[in-house]
């Protein structure tokens, strides 16, 4: 077949009778994703064959990185699917569903997603504040029965930026995580008490394990940041009770804290 060169600012990918993607940074440099067949790469600090589901950096310097498998976020990004789309190579993606939304748990190290819809794949990114230095990622594909936590290798803790994207459509999430904490949980006297910054509002749900009975009790903070919910008549809090607290962004998505000595 014909050949022909594409050319970037710090790269010349040489294509034959292949698929491939090309992401130009503002930084200058450039990351070539070879969808199917092979890809080369020539740049001032040297060349690299790019095979089907790898990719390759050249930096702004023109030095050629080593080809490795495909990052998620390059891979299944909204741009590759749209592409996909136009060549009638796959059916248009759904929308994320306008229930979605995600919880970023201060207690234990992952962030929940809830009714995202099977198969998507999903991208949490974490940052030390809103615009911030990158910390932390983590990456799952939502599986057929829906609901799940995408792990982290570092808590989470207030301050820190959380932004959850739909790699299929590009929609972000995103939330900056509050203070939360439940300090307490007294069967004796039916009460949960907590902290939180000061006139928050906090949805505490107290839960049967393994179903989805559940009851909501909702408080306000006071000034020093302190509350406290006595839970009967409506619930008698038994040992076997599951306690969570959360507190929620404008945009519905959650800062989530556990009962001390939630299992991890």
């Amino acid at each position: 077949g014909s050949r022909f060169d594409v050319e970037t600012p710090t790269a010349v990918a040489g294509v034959q009778g292949t698929e491939y993607a090309l992401f130009v940074d503002p930084g200058g440099a450039t990351t070539l994703v070879a969808i199917s067949d092979v890809v080369i790469v020539t740049a001032a600090g040297g060349s690299a064959e790019v095979a089907e589901g790898f990719a390759v950096t050249v930096a702004s310097d023109g030095s050629v990185g080593a080809p490795a498998p495909t990052p998620i976020e390059f891979g299944e990004g909204p741009w590759l699917t749209f592409n996909r789309v136009e060549d009638g190579l796959e059916a248009p993606p759904a929308p994320l569903p306008g229930a979605a939304f995600f919880e970023a748990s201060v207690s234990l190290p992952h962030i929940g997603l809830n009714h995202y819809p099977p198969g998507a794949r999903v991208l949490a990114v974490i940052r030390e504040q809103p615009g911030g230095r990158e910390i932390g990622r983590g990456e799952v594909e939502v599986p057929r029965e829906g609901d799940v936590f995408i792990q982290l290798l570092l808590g989470l803790r207030p301050g820190h930026h959380v932004t959850v994207t739909y790699l299929a459509t590009g929609e972000v999430r995103e939330t900056t995580v509050v203070p939360l904490e439940i300090t307490l949980v007294d069967s004796a006297t039916d009460t949960i008490t907590g902290t939180a910054a000061p006139g928050s509002v906090v949805v505490v749900i107290v839960a049967d394990p393994g179903s989805a009975n559940a009851e909501l009790f909702s408080v306000t903070a006071d000034g020093a940041g302190a509350w406290r919910v006595v839970t009967t008549p409506r619930v008698d809090l038994v040992d076997s009770k599951v306690v969570t607290a959360r507190i929620a962004d404008a945009d519905g998505d959650t800062t989530l804290a556990f009962e001390p000595g939630a299992p991890g």
